[in-house]
């Protein structure tokens, strides 16, 4: 057999006859929507967040349910989930949670909020006692701090919106900075909003994280309700915005929701809705009789 018969290797390319298929679902889609495109990563995303995450459990005698979803704004150019939330309960039986979201159109904006988040539960831990607001703001300055040395992001690059609620035996405090919202179940058992409605043009913030010396902080608290949902925007916009989409929530969550329901309640499709969409809800107990 001479030289030029025997067969030579040839490098081969790769095809890609994968598909992804995803589950089936109930959840409504209102209005004319795009085709699902096929969610993609960016050569080179640092500090890369899940694009779901949920959670459905039992702190001390409250209930927390909640569940974060990348964008599809998001996953069409290859970013990571901006959203980010966490919560404790301390030594002094305080609940207290935590949600943000990365404010701007910088690459790194998920640090910010995921530190946030992260020192939030660090300072009610280890400062039990404390207002919401000062955990808010104890949270931001650490957030900024740490980004800082850690990753080289100045404050400009790691910007958000946040929210902190603290729940104990008086009832609850939320307190935020920008356009987190905070929605309660009325006695009809509907969904209704807490703090004034942005005015004018959505998502036009005029506060962000960290603080500046201008920043100002709103508060409320209650004991009237016995649960409350945290928002970001992608998910209040809807809930004010679409009848469909609040009556489909309200059947989502008339009990305590598990991890599972949590994602399929944000699975909703809606024309015009392609922020991330977070929802955190504390069940608060009934006191005894």
């Amino acid at each position: 057999m001479s030289a030029s018969d025997i067969p030579q290797e040839r490098a081969v390319q790769p095809t890609m006859t994968w598909q992804i298929v995803d589950t089936p679902t109930v959840a409504p889609t209102v209005g004319g929507v795009l085709r699902r495109q096929d969610p993609r990563l960016r050569d080179g995303e640092l500090h890369r967040t899940a694009s779901l995450v949920a959670d459905s459990l039992f702190v001390g005698g409250y209930h927390v349910a909640a569940a974060s979803q990348v964008g599809s704004s998001h996953l069409m150019e290859g970013s990571s989930r901006q959203d980010a939330y966490d919560f404790t309960m301390n030594s002094e039986g305080e609940l207290a949670v935590a949600i943000a979201d990365g404010m701007g159109s910088k690459p790194h904006l998920q640090v910010g909020a995921r530190l946030f988040c992260e020192f939030v539960v660090e300072a009610v831990s280890t400062h039990p006692g404390g207002s919401a607001s000062t955990y808010l703001f104890d949270a931001a300055d650490r957030a900024k701090e740490v980004a800082e040395i850690a990753y080289h992001l100045g404050a400009e690059d790691i910007a958000f919106v946040g929210g902190v609620a603290v729940f104990n035996a008086h009832g609850f405090e939320v307190t935020r900075v920008g356009d987190i919202s905070a929605f309660v179940w009325d006695q009809r058992g509907e969904i209704v909003e807490l703090f004034p409605p942005p005015e004018g043009h959505v998502n036009v913030v005029v506060q962000s994280l960290p603080p500046s010396q201008m920043c100002e902080p709103e508060s409320i608290g209650s004991s009237n309700y016995s649960r409350l949902l945290l928002t970001t925007d992608g998910l209040a916009n809807d809930i004010r915005n679409s009848e469909v989409v609040r009556q489909w929530l309200t059947s989502c969550w008339i009990d305590l929701p598990s991890g599972y329901t949590m994602n399929e309640a944000l699975r909703y499709r809606r024309r015009g809705s392609h922020d991330d969409r977070t929802a955190l809800i504390v069940s608060i107990p009934r006191p005894s009789i």
